[in-house]
């Protein structure tokens, strides 16, 4: 039996360890807020893709908040096994709204912390 009680410890802790996620791109947060008055604008935001087929867009609410969620894949693997194949991931965000310039934010050199990247407050100019 105590024998049984450890084999099975064992394998847990085994199986534990191949139970993985990879993360293809961090949740994205930040504000969008217009120049002149610096008040919250509603804008739209697009995820620069980098093949066609995988495009990512979303709008700011009242406040000027807005949200691209975390993508990422959890499966079994073994710790030696490549990771596997996921959406492509860019490092640019294209921000439009009507009357205002459009402005593309790259956030390559942009801290990650606990898979979360806070952009600074992007700043529309108008027309």
């Amino acid at each position: 039996m105590k024998n049984k009680i450890i084999w099975l410890c064992f394998l847990s802790i085994i199986f534990y360890s191949c139970y993985h996620e990879w993360v293809f791109r961090p949740e994205i947060k930040g504000y969008v807020y217009d120049d002149q008055i610096r008040e919250p604008i509603v804008a739209k935001l697009y995820f620069l893709p980098v093949e066609e087929d995988f495009t990512d867009t979303i709008s700011t609410n009242l406040n000027g908040k807005f949200l691209f969620s975390k993508i990422s894949s959890r499966d079994w693997a073994l710790p030696a096994l490549e990771k596997p194949k996921g959406p492509p991931t860019s490092n640019k965000i294209i921000v439009t709204c009507p009357n205002f310039v459009n402005d593309t934010i790259d956030f390559t050199e942009v801290k990650i912390e606990d898979n979360v990247i806070m952009l600074d407050t992007i700043y529309l100019k108008r027309k």
